[in-house]
C-alpha cells in the first residue's frame, strides 16, 4: 500500500475509532441510566414493604372477630352498627384546625342546630321509632362537636379510601377522638383522645393489597432493566472488539507509513 493509501485508511480508521468511542461513551451513559432506574425501582419497592394501613375490629353476632380497612365513611359518616365505638375525627392542621370533619349531612344537621343536641339528634334520625343505638350516637357526637371550632364536610374523593385515612393520621394531620362509654366524672361518658398504637379496637397491618402490586412492578421492571442492560454489555463488548481491531490495524498502518518515509529518505540520502 502506498504512502498516500495508506494515510486515506488511517485517516478513515480514525474517523471510525472516534465514532466508537463516542457509541462506547453513549452506552455506558444508558447503563448509568439504567442503574438509576434500578435504584428507583428498588426504593418504591422497599416503601411499599413498609406501607401500612388501619382497621377496625369487628365483633361477629357468633363471637368471632373480623377485621376491616378503616376508611373514612366506615368509622366517621355516621352510625354503624359495624363499628363498636364512637369516633370522631379532629384537624390538627391548617386553617381548619380545630374543626372536625365530618360526613356532610352531619354539617348540615350540626350547622342547622348548633345549640340543639335534640333538634341535632332528630335531624339525624327522624322522629318515630328510632333506633336507640343510632339516637345515642348522634347525642354524643354533638357533645364534642358542641365544644369544637365548627366541622367540615368530608370530600367524597377521599372518603371511602384507607390509604387517605392511614396517611392523614401518620403525618398528624387529624386526630382521633373516641368517645368512652364509662368516662367522665359521673360515669355516664366523655370523649378522649386516641392513637391507633393505643386503642385496642384498632390496628396497623401491612397493606398487603399495594405490597403485591408492588412485587408485581418490581419483578417486570427489573427483568426488563436487566434484560435491557445485558443488551448493552453486549454492544459494549461489540465495540471493544472493534476498537481493538482498529487499534490493530493503525498501529501497523503506522508502522507501513513510517517504513515507507524511511525508505524514501534513504533513496535520497
Amino acid at each position: 500500500m502506498g504512502l498516500a493509501a495508506t494515510q486515506v485508511r488511517l485517516l478513515q480508521l480514525t474517523s471510525r475509532q472516534h465514532r466508537i468511542e463516542y457509541q462506547a461513551q453513549k452506552l455506558q451513559a444508558q447503563k448509568l441510566q439504567l442503574s438509576n432506574e434500578s435504584d428507583k425501582v428498588y426504593n418504591e419497592y422497599m416503601a411499599a414493604l413498609d406501607a401500612k394501613k388501619i382497621q377496625y375490629k369487628f365483633v361477629e353476632s357468633d363471637g368471632s372477630i373480623s377485621y376491616y380497612d378503616a376508611t373514612f365513611n366506615n368509622m366517621f359518616k355516621g352510625y354503624n352498627s359495624g363499628i363498636q365505638g364512637l369516633y370522631a375525627l379532629e384537624i390538627v392542621n391548617g386553617a381548619n384546625a380545630g374543626k372536625f370533619l365530618v360526613d356532610p349531612a352531619v354539617e348540615t344537621a350540626f350547622n342547622a342546630n348548633k345549640t340543639s343536641q335534640e333538634n341535632f339528634v332528630t335531624a339525624m334520625v327522624g322522629t318515630g321509632d328510632v333506633d336507640a343505638n343510632a339516637k345515642a350516637y348522634y347525642a354524643d357526637l354533638f357533645v364534642i362537636l358542641a365544644e369544637s371550632k365548627g366541622v367540615v364536610g368530608m370530600r367524597a374523593d377521599y372518603a371511602d379510601s384507607s390509604e387517605w385515612l392511614t396517611n392523614m393520621l401518620a403525618n398528624g394531620d387529624v386526630m382521633l377522638h373516641k368517645w368512652d362509654t364509662e368516662g367522665g366524672d359521673d360515669g355516664e361518658g366523655e370523649w378522649t383522645e386516641v392513637s391507633v398504637s393505643n386503642d385496642l379496637m384498632l390496628q396497623e397491618v401491612a397493606d398487603e393489597k399495594e405490597l403485591k402490586k408492588a412485587e408485581a412492578v418490581y419483578e417486570a421492571e427489573t427483568t426488563r432493566i436487566n434484560r435491557k442492560d445485558a443488551q448493552y454489555d453486549t454492544l459494549l463488548s461489540q465495540t471493544e472488539t472493534e476498537r481493538n481491531a482498529i487499534k490493530t490495524e493503525m498501529d501497523s498502518l503506522k508502522q507501513v507509513r513510517n517504513d515507507n518515509i524511511e525508505k524514501a529518505f534513504k533513496c535520497f540520502s
